[in-house]
């Protein structure tokens, strides 16, 4: 079976995200599970990335392969993705979106690669900066990767823009369980579609309003 498509999430689990509950760990573990239920289902085989970032960066699973896919258990994802720590933006993305692009490379021209980060902050710890995270995105997507954007605590728009993301591939959410869980469903969603080749890699209108901060709901009379 022949490697069609490299998945890699890069979660923050630094201390901040701690309002958001549960919804980071689960919402995690329902992407990997998903995606590779969906890849068997599919006949195809796919490659898992999970990378969770504080002061340092740990890969949890290393591109491992949906043939040998055993589903994530609560306990293990829960403790990869329990909040501590600064923010090492920066360095990790650059760090990983090298990797992608050496295996996506290594797979030949059919391999299809996705990315996603997950953050609710700025960073803190790294050594490079915004610029170099950009060039690292905009080369990544120049590669053909497809890269969403996932933010709290800030307009996931303008700082996805400062960083090179494509606008309609960034989504903006709460720091709320309620509003983040939203969040995590829609990236497992937009991994889905992005691998539908007739699909428009895209967050929707719905999962937008889903997934929109707390305040944003209320002030706009938005059942939460």
């Amino acid at each position: 079976m022949v490697i069609t498509t490299e998945l890699l999430f890069v979660g923050d689990r630094s201390s901040s995200m701690e309002s958001m509950g549960d919804s980071p760990w689960k919402g995690a573990m329902e992407w990997a599970n998903t995606q590779a239920e969906e890849a068997k289902k599919n006949s195809h085989e796919a490659c898992i990335t999970l990378v969770a970032f504080d002061d340092i960066s740990e890969r949890v699973l290393n591109a491992v392969s949906t043939k040998k896919w055993k589903p994530l258990k609560e306990g293990q994802v829960q403790e990869w993705l329990t909040p501590r720590g600064c923010t090492r933006l920066y360095d990790t993305v650059i760090e990983e979106l090298d990797l992608l692009k050496k295996r996506k490379t290594r797979r030949g021209s059919e391999c299809r690669a996705v990315f996603a980060l997950f953050t609710d902050g700025e960073d803190n710890v790294s050594v490079a900066d915004n610029s170099d995270m950009n060039n690292a995105v905009t080369n990544a997507r120049s590669e053909g990767i497809t890269c969403f954007f996932l933010a709290a605590n800030q307009d996931a728009i303008a700082s996805g823009f400062k960083y090179g993301f494509d606008a309609d591939q960034c989504l903006t959410t709460g720091t709320d369980p309620s509003s983040s869980s939203s969040a995590y469903e829609a990236m497992s969603s937009v991994f889905s579609r992005t691998l539908n080749r007739s699909v428009s890699p895209a967050f929707t209108p719905v999962e937008r309003v889903k997934s929109a901060p707390l305040y944003y709901k209320r002030r706009n009379r938005i059942p939460e």
